[in-house]
């Protein structure tokens, strides 16, 4: 196989640069330039060679070497006489195209027709790549079934190595017949002449497959062919770099009649299923992934990227290699992510997400893991609501809907790709944390594991009142708000998808899930997490989700100063000190001892003890009560929660240098930034890798949560330049080995009431002055 590889490449680079076999014309006197059963059919009537016709030749001379027999029978490998030979092809391909003949085509040729009984219900292309097939599985299956018997006979140490000889059967059989099948089923479409041009789908040189990503062409000497139960043959790629991954890009989990309808599973497929490339983004901000890029600080190259309002309900699958799969018994874990944005931004198709480098650090720690990204719809079209859509039968929080048909798709057909349902992770990134835990207020099992980085469920959704209220910015916007509410709706729908996303950039909508009593019933308080009966009403979820494992960044609060605070002119710390006096009208020394112990002052225009105030608020202290509620409610559900902290500094030049900044968690841990760290920086990201994926297994990567005063976590630490990891497990009430600040928990003193009067001071500081 490598050695076919090997001339595929070298074709390739001769093609490129102009050269092709260029033996002299053939003729159809007998006198043919070449081995007949090795040349291409034009050949024969005087055509030039080309790189078509060189393909065809790789073809032939590859089964040969391959199954020991000639591709098409009763052609001698010296000689031979066209019409035998030619008769031989339209035998096993059927009639080829009339276009291909010349002048010189022979009248005893039979073996081209009109163009309409050449493509016909048969097509060639369907009939040797599928007999060749047939013959490797009829032959390997006679292996199988001889080595089966001996191990039902042997010893152990006989029945060790039947297993290893039937894995490197396999093995062979399904790397042949990936590589091969494509070469054929290529060839067998070509156009004799045909030169290569390098685009989607051009069949080129036979044997290649070439697919735009931007500036990045991948060639198909790294596509991957998976045979998958239900959803039919699948075409992905092997990424750059990564010779353990397979990935399976842009496969649609669901479809939409209209951008404001709910979707649908997708039940079949037209296959192959073409996933070599990623899918259309949902509608948003094209700056949008360029801006998150200024977030975390350091751009990573991407395509240009695609946008649909209905075919945007995709998602990415990374998959340990065959020759990795074959080395690992039964079904494997499953990690499946759902990115952050505010439900405003994201994708699961951003670098930065990318789970390739996860998978392949998965396999060479010998703890392989398949992991699956889910893009869904956000902003109007995923999370708008108002008595007019829901009136003309729109329902809310699509985008949360649409993940939960993502996580659906998972479950029905991960084990076609070797994942084990039954063993799923989801991985949330800020407003994804907090996704996920709006999925366990439903009975319906969508995942065995929660990992929240950023976000929780004190992240709260909105009521219907506020998502009147950006409704009614959006069709004021739009310049829809004269219209009776049927035409308003109907308006949204016809409104072309980018012109409509680009009206409403920049304008500030109070867009998020909202409270809908479906999907997400009631929002969540830190009362109702001290309570374990509260627990259980609130997350019918604890019965299939036992396990958490929950995190915060020392500095999560800084995405409010880009998204929220940026553009405000008002003074912070008064704005801080009116919304604390609004929520404790009666109590103005819990309103100083707050003020006191930020350091909050009007005449300091340092943003920087309001964003610890915002921070400890909606991130740090959320994260340890979540965690606390799922230990505390052990005993009774027995649930488990995993507590971690998140100090790593930034190392990259901007406004946020050497702070443990939102998102970079997740990104630091899949890998995708670690040609950008110091060497102690990439080893902390391994430690975060490895515990996820010890996680992921069933196992506990650290010592979980108590929920009282002897409770852990870990620290995820390694400074910027430094050469060694300094991760480490500390008391959770070590506020300096944690690095954080207790100040709610002692204003609070035990009362969960003051805590969710905090949070409602901080939303009225986010909402800004009346």
């Amino acid at each position: 196989m490598a050695a076919a590889k090997s001339l595929l490449e070298t074709l390739r680079d001769l093609h490129q640069a102009g050269f092709v076999h260029s033996a002299d014309k053939t003729t159809v006197q007998y006198k043919l330039q070449g081995t007949p059963a090795y040349l291409a059919p034009e050949r024969f009537h005087g055509r030039d060679p080309s790189p078509a016709s060189d393909m065809w030749s790789f073809m032939a001379i590859f089964v040969y070497l391959y199954l020991g027999r000639m591709a098409f029978p009763n052609v001698s490998l010296i000689g031979g006489s066209p019409e035998v030979y030619l008769y031989s092809i339209w035998e096993n391909l059927g009639p080829l195209p009339a276009k291909w003949k010349t002048p010189t085509t022979p009248e005893y040729d039979i073996s081209y027709a009109s163009r309409s009984e050449a493509l016909g219900p048969d097509p060639p292309e369907s009939r040797f790549p599928s007999r060749l097939r047939e013959d490797w599985t009829k032959a390997v299956t006679a292996r199988l079934e001889k080595y089966s018997a001996m191990a039902k006979t042997g010893e152990d140490a006989e029945v060790a190595r039947t297993a290893k000889r039937l894995k490197e059967e396999l093995r062979v059989k399904k790397e042949a017949e990936t590589h091969t099948v494509k070469v054929i089923h290529s060839v067998f479409r070509y156009e004799p002449g045909h030169a290569f041009k390098g685009g989607k789908g051009d069949v080129a040189a036979g044997a290649f497959f070439f697919y735009e990503t931007g500036s990045k062409v991948t060639m198909a000497l790294n596509t991957m062919i998976l045979e998958h139960p239900s959803v039919g043959q699948i075409h992905g790629i092997q990424p750059e770099e990564l010779p353990h991954v397979e990935q399976y890009l842009g496969i649609q989990y669901a479809k939409l009649a209209n951008r404001f309808a709910r979707g649908t599973p997708v039940e079949t497929y037209s296959t192959p299923v073409q996933a070599a490339q990623i899918g259309p983004l949902p509608i948003a901000d094209p700056k949008n992934c360029d801006g998150e890029h200024l977030m975390l600080q350091h751009a990573l190259p991407h395509p240009e990227y695609t946008f649909s309002d209905t075919e945007c309900l995709n998602l990415n699958i990374s998959v340990p290699s065959l020759e990795a799969r074959a080395e690992t018994t039964g079904l494997l874990p499953v990690v499946v992510f759902v990115h952050g944005g505010g439900f405003v931004t994201g994708s699961a198709n951003w670098p930065q997400w990318d789970l390739a480098r996860l998978v392949e650090r998965s396999v060479k720690s010998g703890s392989p893991v398949i992991a699956v990204g889910i893009n869904y719809r956000l902003g109007p079209f995923g999370f708008a609501t108002s008595s007019a859509l829901r009136d003309a039968g729109f329902k809310p929080n699509n985008g949360l809907h649409d993940q939960k048909l993502g996580l659906r798709w998972v479950q029905k057909n991960i084990s076609g790709f070797g994942g084990d349902p039954n063993q799923v992770t989801y991985l949330g990134s800020s407003m994804g944390a907090a996704s996920g835990f709006f999925h366990l207020h439903s009975t319906e099992p969508l995942f065995n594991q929660l990992v929240a980085f950023g976000g929780s469920p004190m992240l709260q959704p909105f009521p219907l009142e506020v998502a009147e209220i950006a409704y009614s910015i959006i069709t004021n916007v739009l310049g829809l708000d004269g219209l009776p509410p049927a035409e308003q709706v109907q308006s949204l729908l016809e409104i072309p998808a980018t012109q409509l996303s680009a009206k409403l950039a920049g304008v500030p909508i109070p867009i998020s899930a909202v409270v809908d009593g479906d999907i997400v019933p009631a929002e969540t308080t830190y009362a109702g997490l001290a309570n374990t009966d509260s627990l259980k009403t609130l997350f019918p979820g604890t019965e299939w989700c036992k396990t958490i494992m929950v995190g915060d960044g020392q500095l999560d609060g800084m995405v409010m100063a880009i998204a929220v605070l940026g553009s405000r002119t008002d003074n912070l710390a008064a704005t801080l000190k009116s919304c604390l006096a609004a929520v404790f009208p009666d109590d103005p020394t819990k309103v100083k001892a707050v003020v006191d112990a930020y350091g909050i002052d009007e005449s300091n225009t340092d943003t920087l003890p309001v964003l610890h105030f915002i921070n400890d608020n909606i991130f740090g202290y959320p994260a340890e009560a979540t965690a606390k509620a799922w230990a505390g409610a052990g005993s009774k559900l027995g649930t488990k929660s995993f507590l971690t902290h998140f100090n790593m500094p930034n190392p990259w030049a901007g406004d946020w240098q050497g702070h443990a900044t939102h998102a970079l968690d997740v990104a630091i841990l899949l890998g995708n930034y670690n040609k950008f760290l110091s060497e102690g920086q990439r080893a902390c990201s391994e430690k975060m890798a490895g515990d996820l994926l010890a996680f992921a297994y069933g196992k506990e990567p650290f010592p979980p949560f108590s929920g009282g005063t002897d409770g852990v976590s870990t620290v995820y630490y390694a400074g910027v330049g430094s050469d060694k990891d300094a991760s480490h497990v500390v008391n959770d009430s070590d506020r300096n080995g944690t690095g954080r600040r207790g100040i709610l928990v002692d204003v609070a003193a035990g009362q969960p009431e003051v805590l969710d009067n905090l949070l409602k001071a901080t939303a009225l500081l986010l909402q800004g002055p009346k």
